[in-house]
């Protein structure tokens, strides 16, 4: 979960991502057939810190005029609040 917040403090969006490994994701896809990839991170290994510093990469790069559309491209990337995820 990242919670990522414009310049005041009453705005914020929290965004959920799925973390797994290679190996996971094909032992998922062997059991379901089909893996959804909306909010996927894929990491070679458990390295929280290096998913933890990929993740914030993802969402500074997220631009726009104003929040609201700073927010929808972070939706781009992320599972938001009131995201109804079908996996």
């Amino acid at each position: 979960m990242s919670l990522t917040g414009g310049n005041r403090n009453d705005v914020a969006e929290s965004l959920a991502f799925t973390v797994c490994t290679p190996g996971h994701l094909s032992s998922l896809v062997d059991e379901i057939g089909t893996v959804p990839g909306h909010g996927l991170v894929i990491a070679k290994s458990c390295d929280i810190d290096e998913i933890i510093a990929t993740v914030d990469r993802m969402v500074l790069r997220q631009t726009g005029e104003d929040w609201r559309a700073v927010a929808k491209n972070l939706g781009g990337i992320g599972i938001m609040e009131f995201d109804d995820p079908i996996f």
